[in-house]
């Protein structure tokens, strides 16, 4: 297999990237680092995360896990929040039958 030289002009000039993306070289950056199915690890340049450092390629998971993301329905902050909902109701049930039973005692004591 031939090896592949660059020449220095080449590399000079990348051109403008698309959506506002500051040119660089990416085969300077992290690599990925996950395994392939032969148990070999990848040599994708990996992806920036909003944390700062560099995770998985888009192959590893870059960006897959908000592309799958469905609904949200079973994840944690919708079960914590769910959890509050249903503390809330509890309460409010509580205070409810105090009021009444507030409010039949005092019918009751109370001459017709």
């Amino acid at each position: 297999m031939p090896i592949n030289i660059i020449s220095e002009s080449h590399v000079k000039r990348r051109g403008k990237l698309l959506n506002g993306n500051r040119p660089g070289d990416p085969s300077s950056s992290p690599r990925c680092g996950a395994s392939t199915r032969q148990y070999h690890p990848c040599r994708a340049p990996g992806m920036k995360m909003p944390s700062g450092e560099y995770g998985r390629c888009r192959k590893h998971g870059g960006r897959a896990a908000l592309a799958n993301w469905k609904h949200g329905k079973y994840s944690a902050a919708m079960v914590s929040e769910g959890r509050q909902v249903t503390e809330l109701l509890g309460e409010t049930t509580a205070l409810f039958n105090r009021i009444a039973k507030l409010a039949d005692l005092a019918s009751a004591s109370s001459p017709p």
